[in-house]
Formats: C-alpha cells, sequence, structure tokens
C-alpha cells in the first residue's frame, strides 16, 4: 500500500498547492478581494475618516489643549488686570457667556460686560484695591486661588457711604476655565469682617 495514492496523484496534489499560491500572489496585486457571499459588513473595521458621522479633525490635541499650569496662569493674569484696575484687560480674560457668583451679589452676573460693572463697583469704592495671592493650585479645567484683598473705602459701595477706613479681607475664588478664557467663578469671602472694618455691623 501506498501513502497518497499512485505517483500522479501525488504530483497533482504538489503541483496544486503552488498553483494556488501563484493564483492567490497575481489577486493581491491585480484584483481587489471579493467579499464573501452574505459576509456582513463591520463599520467599526473601517478606517475611522471613513466611518459615517466620524468628526473631522486636523488636530485631534487642539480640543484639549490647555494643561493645569496654563490655566493657573490665565487666573494669574486675572488677578493682575484687578490690581491695575484695567477693566478692559480683565475683560478679554472673560469668555461671552462668563459667570460670576458671590455672597454679596442678589444673583449671577452673566457676559463680559456684567464683568466689567462688577470689577468697576470695586476698584470704584477702594481706588487702592489690591490682591496677594497666598495659594493657588489646579485640576483640570478648575483653578482655586486663596487671596487677601487690601484698600481704603473713598467711593460709595453697594449703598454704603464713604468711610475712609482701610480694610483687609480674606477670601477664596474658584474658577472654571474653557480655551483660555474665564467660562465661570465662584468668589467667597467674609462680607461681615469687611462691615464691621467699614463701621456698618459692631466689632464682634
Amino acid at each position: 500500500m501506498s501513502i497518497g495514492g499512485s505517483p500522479a496523484k501525488v504530483k497533482a496534489g504538489v503541483d496544486k498547492p503552488f498553483r494556488r499560491a501563484d493564483h492567490a500572489a497575481t489577486a493581491s496585486t491585480d484584483d481587489p478581494p471579493r467579499e464573501r457571499k452574505g459576509a456582513r459588513h463591520n463599520p467599526s473595521t473601517a478606517p475611522q475618516s471613513l466611518r459615517l458621522g466620524a468628526p473631522h479633525s486636523t488636530n485631534p490635541r487642539a480640543e484639549n489643549s490647555m494643561t493645569s499650569q496654563d490655566n493657573i496662569q490665565i487666573v494669574r493674569h486675572i488677578f493682575e488686570a484687578w490690581n491695575k484696575h484695567d477693566t478692559d484687560r480683565y475683560v478679554k480674560l472673560l469668555d461671552e457667556k462668563h459667570v460670576v457668583e458671590s455672597d454679596t451679589l442678589p444673583a449671577p452676573l452673566t457676559g463680559r460686560e456684567a464683568g466689567r460693572q462688577f470689577m468697576q463697583m470695586y476698584v470704584s469704592a477702594f481706588p487702592d484695591l489690591h490682591f496677594d495671592i497666598d495659594q493657588i493650585f489646579g485640576e483640570g479645567d478648575f483653578v482655586a486661588t486663596r487671596w487677601t484683598a487690601t484698600g481704603t473705602q473713598r467711593g460709595e459701595l453697594m449703598g454704603i457711604k464713604p468711610t475712609n477706613r482701610r480694610t483687609v479681607t480674606h477670601g477664596c475664588s474658584v474658577g472654571q476655565i474653557k480655551n483660555g478664557k474665564a467660562l465661570h467663578d465662584w468668589i467667597y469671602w467674609d462680607t461681615g469682617h469687611l462691615m464691621r472694618q467699614l463701621g456698618v455691623l459692631p466689632a464682634s
């Protein structure tokens, strides 16, 4: 008994794979591979740029290129604008949908012009208003700042006539930065302590 049958059949069995290989090589260079009948198309295997509805972006990092340190630097620029009483520079650092919230405000202020009026109110009441940053740190889009503000009330402040008293106020701000602009600010400070320094409230 011979294994594999007659020599002719063995030869045919040897030649056939080579012919199959030649055909495969030719098909890979000349003809596109044919999809098997009944095979399902899986869109997840297609290149992302060819998928239906896939977003087109020439720079995949452009949407999230700001780091925590970048955001901290923007907040420092905001405090510099306050210390220079530069409302124009301050407004340029705000998003057009900027919101500021504080316990001293009856309602949130929205928009750049509202931010301008917010600064103007305080620098008019305290012409020598100055902020010192005691601590600042950030995580993602948010930056927290602990600060000390000093100033002498020489103008009206929310109905309080000028007292010519020098004040020291401690507070904390939390800011949200988006695309290099301040989008939302939450400001917390001891208003009662300020009122006592101005003589509006009795000393504790």
